[in-house]
């Protein structure tokens, strides 16, 4: 029984079984298209997560909002039980549901065959992977964004280095009855495909629902993040110039660095803590030359703890598609410049361009995080 089988078996009500009592998520919401929304224990600790975690019945996929993006129930389970291999995520699905795999024809043979087959996976060059990217996005109509009020500047963002020139360029309104500053995204090509919400509601915060697909009369106009990078129309003309980019976490980030650097701001955000495949051809199409990930700080000032190296190996996983590509360096703040979970972008140009200074370089898979920090720090 292949893989798409078994996702065939499953109800939405086993998936939220599997999820809730299997996983360890405090239970489910909903939200107006009917999919249920868990916490997000593919990147968090079971209990932790806010609910941002969408699972979708007829695509039979979930999706993560603040970091994982798109994966199945598969993907899933592997990140939340921490197991090495598909083939373990494979097997606790079938466990957990107690499905008889022999009486359906699973002959013995084919656990071993299909460990071959994900091992031949994992081997297959990256670039060959990212050549058929899902570009299928729906387009919507610009007039619907009027409904959400008229290009706004709100003082929330004002006082985070965002001008309100920045603002009307990306499009930027309140939503004054629902307590959401309203954020376009486009495509490369200038057609607006999702719309998001960044709350200002107490409420929304304390829960983790600080980003958000916006609502407009029960429609929902979420779009899938990783199929596109926030901004890259807006500094598109920036980023083919200098052949180069620099990507964050989040749409802020990219309208802050807009605000410093106007039309030579070559920033665009991932909108999570990950870079999808699509995205890695978006740049590759684009012909950038060099990378450099300015995600959000998760370290601490000591270089050689726990938490820093964790995360200098998180970075690392994340840009290593691109190193076979492209120059690539990541932006490190060992001298706590930031707060934790802090955009380098956060606290102004000057701050921004001191980390920039000591950026580091990945060459490869086998970098030497120490190396390249103490080139770096000579700088």
């Amino acid at each position: 029984m292949d893989t798409s089988k078994v996702k065939a078996l499953l109800s939405t009500e086993d998936i939220i079984r599997l999820v809730t009592e299997g996983l360890g998520s405090n239970g489910n919401l909903w939200d107006s298209s009917g999919a249920p929304i868990f916490q997000t224990i593919c990147h968090n600790p079971p209990g932790f997560g806010s609910y941002k975690l969408y699972y979708y019945p007829d695509s039979q996929t979930f999706y993560c909002y603040t970091e994982c993006g798109s994966m199945d129930v598969f993907e899933l389970v592997q990140k939340a039980k921490g197991f090495e291999s598909f083939l373990e995520a494979y097997k606790y699905v079938i466990n957990f549901f107690h499905l008889d795999v022999r009486r359906r024809g699973f002959a013995d043979d084919t656990e071993k065959e299909l460990s071959d087959d994900w091992n031949i996976l994992n081997k297959y060059d990256f670039y060959q992977k990212v050549q058929k990217p899902d570009a299928s996005l729906p387009i919507l109509p610009t007039n619907i964004l009027q409904c959400f009020g008229p290009l706004a500047s709100p003082m929330e963002w004002k006082t985070e280095h965002i001008t309100a020139e920045t603002m009307r360029k990306f499009g930027i309104r309140v939503d004054i009855a629902n307590q959401k500053i309203i954020i376009p995204h486009y495509d490369m090509d200038g057609n607006l495909v999702g719309i998001r919400g960044r709350s200002y509601d107490t409420n929304d915060l304390l829960d983790g629902r600080k980003y958000m697909p916006a609502y407009l009369e029960g429609t929902c106009y979420r779009h899938p993040l990783g199929s596109c990078l926030y901004g890259l129309h807006e500094n598109l003309e920036a980023i083919k110039k200098h052949k180069k980019i620099m990507l964050v976490e989040s749409e802020k980030s990219v309208m802050q660095c807009y605000s410093y650097y106007g039309e030579n701001c070559f920033v665009a955000a991932t909108c999570g803590s990950s870079i999808s495949p699509v995205q890695i051809d978006l740049l590759l199409r684009l012909g950038v030359e060099e990378v450099i990930l300015a995600y959000d700080r998760e370290n601490d000032t000591d270089p050689e703890s726990e938490l820093t190296k964790a995360y200098e190996q998180k970075l690392l996983k994340t840009v290593l598609p691109l190193t076979k590509y492209t120059n690539t360096y990541v932006v490190m703040d060992y001298e706590g410049l930031l707060p934790y979970k802090g955009s380098p972008s956060d606290n102004g140009r000057e701050t921004l361009e001191k980390l920039m200074k000591k950026k580091i370089y990945i060459p490869s898979p086998e970098v030497d995080f120490k190396k390249e920090r103490r080139r770096a720090t000579k700088k």
